[in-house]
């Protein structure tokens, strides 16, 4: 991409790891990895908070089935999955609001990160929460037990992912550059340079003159 400054263009290239022919550079496949790794190790210690936060149920096992209901009937089950949802939700906030940050790596490939990385952090959230906080899923019939702390409307795993997707999508919507601003940053690394805003629209040269006619002898 070729800039001006005053009377001066210069050209470079749109980002320095970005080869022609492709949509995506290689550094974003590392971003991506780190963001889903980061959410998947986010969404582990959150379930550790989220179970050591959320009321434990007491339950009573009827039937020959081993059904087990609240015992009183009790609002703790809404509680321990608004919790969960509370939660998830500032973790997608927070690592898309991150992402976007990184401009280098601004694309399909985070989003794609963040909606993989989002889904896998909150099932680790909830199988986490679920080992670790104790309580059981069935017992004896006819008797009284602490339920696990497990989300009940399964729904809510996908806040996380969807949350992060909407965030990122709208700092897209918003961006003021159609490249997202990486090409600035690709200049920057490849000439230690950025010009200021008002340079940094396309340069298109002057044309050359015409040559003179020679007049015929």
């Amino acid at each position: 991409m070729a800039y001006a400054q005053g009377n001066v263009g210069y050209d470079v290239p749109d980002h320095p790891r970005r080869q022609a022919g492709q949509w995506f550079a290689r550094s974003d496949l590392r971003a991506a990895v780190a963001i889903v790794g980061g959410l998947a190790v986010a969404g582990a210690a959150i379930g550790l908070i989220w179970q050591a936060i959320s009321p434990h149920t007491k339950g009573f096992v009827y039937l020959q089935q081993h059904t087990i209901v609240p015992n009183p009937p009790t609002e703790s089950l809404v509680a321990s999955d608004g919790r969960f949802m509370l939660l998830t939700a500032a973790v997608a906030l927070v690592v898309s609001l991150a992402a976007w940050l990184h401009r280098s790596s601004r694309g399909p490939v985070v989003a794609a990160a963040l909606a993989l990385g989002g889904l896998l952090g909150a099932g680790l959230t909830d199988v986490v929460g679920r080992a670790t906080g104790g309580g059981v899923s069935s017992g004896t019939l006819n008797t009284e037990v602490t339920l696990q702390v497990t989300v009940h409307a399964r729904g809510l795993l996908l806040v996380e992912p969807a949350l992060a997707l909407f965030v990122y999508a709208i700092c897209t919507l918003c961006a003021k550059r159609d490249d997202l601003g990486r090409a600035a940053e690709g200049q920057q690394a490849a000439t230690g340079f950025s010009p200021p805003a008002e340079y940094q629209q396309p340069y298109q040269p002057a044309p050359w003159p015409s040559p003179a006619v020679r007049p015929e002898q």
